[in-house]
């Protein structure tokens, strides 16, 4: 009990936490209640938003002019439909730091292939792995279904970057 108490007061003491590089993802949850709405969007969207070859996708590559287009094939296709309420940060992570990772999304709305890209500050990569996990464990994604196709989504980006403020205990 006391570890988790002290991994609930540890998330207390983070003050910073931003990407350093543009998401791919949205990291809020969609309601619910919207999750029809987005699915209807993505079959009209689907080939305007996504190149795939077979069933393995990833978002097309779009102009500055097109960036509003690009944000909502993004809120369409890789919104989470449910995150952990709290993100735990495992015991021994450092003070300041890092990582940066890519990853992708499965048939049935998980997480997959997470690849470490970089880690910076204090962070070593065996602790970036465990952040990456928690931040997944729990992470849930509208499996992708089109014309009663399942697909996959790759070549995600996320990051994160920290700083703590106070005594770690």
């Amino acid at each position: 009990m006391r570890g988790i108490t002290t991994l609930l007061l540890l998330i207390g003491l983070i003050t910073e936490v931003t990407a350093a590089e543009p998401r791919s993802c949205p990291t809020q949850a969609i309601k619910k209640s919207e999750i029809s709405n987005i699915v209807e969007k993505r079959q009209t969207t689907f080939e305007h938003c996504l190149a795939c070859e077979g069933d393995q996708c990833q978002f097309r590559e779009w102009p500055v002019e097109g960036k509003n287009f690009e944000q909502a094939c993004r809120l369409f296709f890789c919104t989470p439909t449910k995150v952990p309420r709290k993100m735990l940060v495992p015991p021994g992570t450092a003070r300041d730091g890092g990582v940066f990772f890519t990853y992708g999304i499965n048939r049935k709305g998980r997480v997959k292939d997470v690849e470490v890209t970089e880690v910076f500050g204090e962070t070593t990569e065996e602790m970036g792995r465990e952040l990456i996990d928690n931040f997944f464990e729990r992470r849930r994604y509208e499996p992708i279904v089109v014309d009663g196709k399942v697909y996959e989504l790759n070549q995600l980006n996320d990051g994160t970057n920290y700083e703590w403020r106070g005594v770690l205990p």
